[in-house]
């Protein structure tokens, strides 16, 4: 069975789908994490483009009041 970057070993059946389920379970964790920082910086991307709209709004309104 191939174990990566060009690496076989011999493995019984049973020991083989033992070695991919963990495997499965290691990559559906990582995913999970990764799915957790992805939505935490899409957060932070949206705090700062409405402080950006915000701070853009406040510019223009006292330009506005000065003209």
């Amino acid at each position: 069975m191939d174990v990566g970057t060009g690496y076989y070993v011999e493995k019984s059946v049973a020991d083989a789908e033992n070695f991919y389920a963990g495997k499965v379970k290691t990559l559906t964790e990582n995913l999970g994490e990764l799915e957790k920082i992805i939505a935490q910086k899409s957060q932070n991307v949206q705090i700062i483009e409405n402080g950006r709209l915000f701070t853009r709004a406040v510019i223009d309104g006292r330009m506005g009041e000065g003209c």
